[in-house]
């Protein structure tokens, strides 16, 4: 009798070794996006999971495998400890984004004011001016705190948005006259952001400090046969201010790879607008130089207004990559601008902060999660 108990229990010692090997070989094994499985498995709801869809891999710095729960698991990601579920349009995030992209925007022309009038004519007005694209930098760093909150570090920047004009020669009384002149603008903004991943739709909103700087200069030269004008204009504006906005996808292909998102933002900022006008007359004739006859440099403070909208399209190439293309627009209201500081007759006694500057542009990149 001993010994047919020994017998079932070495039997049964035997069976439970095997399936406890065999359990802990399956855990090793790799998942079907080659990752060992050092732990049990997510819980999926086989009946809602697509697996087409790369972002189903992801996980966030807490880790979205707490689920237990089939039926609030549908994208089979997940985390019960804050109660953050998917709902098919928001998932559980990666730990990192990057999303670096080249930006080709320009400048509406200036508002219509003359530059130069002869007799009541304008000769040369500022709205002359046409920018071509030119191209910028918008590069974002985005730290997931867990699926529904994240901080973002993001750099905008138009170097270089430029054109020049030229009118005549012009017949102005006994002489003739060439105007020529150029227009520089430039626009560097930083910011730091809060984004609150609203768990139960497709928004974002986001809120956060900002800081822009808007720079421009006008250039303008009158020539005649014995005397050369010389105008320059510079203006600096430095704003501080906090912004809020949302983030909202608006339409998502069936494989949910591609999705449409549009953005929008807007604050209050403090602005310190700074002007720096001359006009110094030149013997055309004569390379040693010549003669300022009037410059002003002013400052102001005022209150300006920054508002920012977007349409991106994005599709996700692998796992971790996506590429975007889309239109962007930058609105800045109550700034120094270059073309509103020089009155005929001489430079502006103070700083006109009144004017107001519109970038528009394309936006295409590439966003890495890791």
């Amino acid at each position: 009798m001993n010994a047919m108990r020994i017998k079932r229990l070495s039997a049964l010692l035997v069976a439970g070794w095997s399936m406890l090997a065999a359990s802990s070989a399956f855990a090793q094994q790799p998942n079907m996006y080659g990752q060992a499985m050092s732990r049990a498995p997510l819980t999926y709801n086989q009946g809602m999971v697509d697996d087409s869809y790369p972002y189903n891999t992801y996980s966030y710095a807490g880790g979205c495998d707490n689920c237990t729960s089939q039926g609030d698991n549908q994208m089979g990601c997940c985390d019960a400890a804050t109660g953050c579920c998917d709902d098919g349009c928001q998932p559980c995030a990666p730990a990192w984004s990057i999303r670096a992209a080249a930006v080709f925007m320009k400048r509406q022309s200036p508002k219509s004011r003359a530059f130069i009038t002869d007799f009541g004519n304008v000769v040369f007005n500022y709205n002359q001016f046409e920018f071509d694209y030119q191209p910028g930098a918008d590069i974002s760093l985005i730290r997931n705190l867990d699926c529904c909150n994240a901080l973002e570090v993001r750099y905008f920047g138009l170097w270089d948005v430029d054109d020049s004009r030229r009118v005549g020669p012009i017949t102005s009384g006994n002489s003739t006259l060439i105007i020529s002149g150029d227009y520089d603008s430039q626009l560097h903004s930083g910011e730091i952001n809060h984004r609150y991943i609203c768990c139960d739709s497709c928004l974002t909103l986001l809120g956060g400090f900002r800081y822009l700087n808007l720079r421009e200069q006008f250039h303008g030269n009158l020539l005649n046969p014995t005397t050369a004008v010389d105008i320059n204009s510079r203006t600096s504006n430095d704003l501080y201010g906090f912004q809020l906005g949302l983030d909202a996808v608006v339409l998502e292909g069936p494989s949910r790879r591609f999705r449409v998102n549009a953005l929008a933002k807007g604050g209050v900022y403090y602005a310190r607008s700074e002007n720096l006008v001359s006009a110094a007359l030149f013997d055309p004739n004569n390379t040693a130089g010549g003669s300022l006859f009037g410059s002003n440099t002013n400052a102001a403070n005022g209150v300006a207004f920054v508002g920012e909208l977007g349409l991106l399209g994005s599709y996700q190439v692998t796992c971790n990559t996506s590429i975007q293309l889309g239109y962007q627009l930058l609105w800045l209201q109550d700034v120094a601008v270059a073309s509103e500081q020089f009155i005929q007759g001489g430079p502006t006694t103070q700083v006109d902060n009144g004017g107001s500057v519109l970038y528009h542009g394309l936006n295409c990149g590439v966003v890495i999660n890791f």
